[in-house]
């Protein structure tokens, strides 16, 4: 697969943003509404970031949708977990 014929268009920066600051922001406003312990909201936080899984490429080859596309996005937001969840759990360690 070449990545290069790839580029960061607006498509990707918004799976990007929602996949890594809006779903576990959201999770977070979320456990603090239900009044949930601390344990509780760093692995729902942490699980809202996670990255995008493997079966949605086979899911978009099925439906014949970009498929080289979508395994860009989870290569990519894979990528971008491994800087992510660490700083999650950073931050949610001291909340």
């Amino acid at each position: 697969m070449d990545f290069k014929q790839y580029k960061f268009e607006n498509s990707i920066i918004g799976v990007l943003c929602l996949r890594f600051i809006a779903s576990p922001a959201i999770m977070f406003l979320m456990t603090r509404l239900f009044h949930l312990d601390r344990l509780s909201t760093q692995v729902m936080v942490i699980m809202a970031a996670m990255p995008s899984i493997v079966q949605t490429s086979l899911v978009s080859e099925m439906y014949g949708v970009d498929s080289k596309y979508v395994a860009f996005t989870i290569s990519l937001t894979t990528v971008m977990g491994l800087f992510f969840i660490p700083f999650y759990m950073f931050v949610l360690n001291y909340l």
